[in-house]
């Protein structure tokens, strides 16, 4: 994904890449029905990949600050990347393997 300015972090990084910026957006491209059944472990815009309103939604960022975009998998996080860095977004992050991975890794972690 380097060759759309569009950094991968690994689910290991990303509580401490979230850390590290200075006050990133975090958008949610999962379906509503994802996000109530299950919430995102921190709070973040929800902007629905496969909702027409996506496009007008990310619009309304400023394209200058950064941006770490996740879903359940890591795939529509992949598109919603490509999307927002072809169109100028300047720091785009991508929470590789999704919350999924995320969720792994912290019980990994725990254990």
């Amino acid at each position: 994904m380097e060759a759309f300015n569009i950094q991968v972090i690994e689910p290991k990084r990303f509580f401490q890449v979230l850390q590290s910026l200075h006050k990133p957006y975090l958008v949610d491209v999962r379906s509503l029905e994802e996000t109530q059944q299950y919430p995102a472990p921190v709070p973040a815009y929800h902007f629905n990949l496969e909702d027409g309103n996506f496009n007008l939604m990310v619009h309304s960022l400023d394209k200058r600050r950064a941006v770490i975009v996740f879903c359940q998998d890591g795939k529509r996080a992949k598109k919603a990347c490509r999307y927002m860095a072809l169109t100028g977004f300047e720091r785009v992050y991508c929470l590789k393997g999704g919350l999924e991975a995320l969720n792994h890794h912290t019980q990994v972690e725990k254990a």
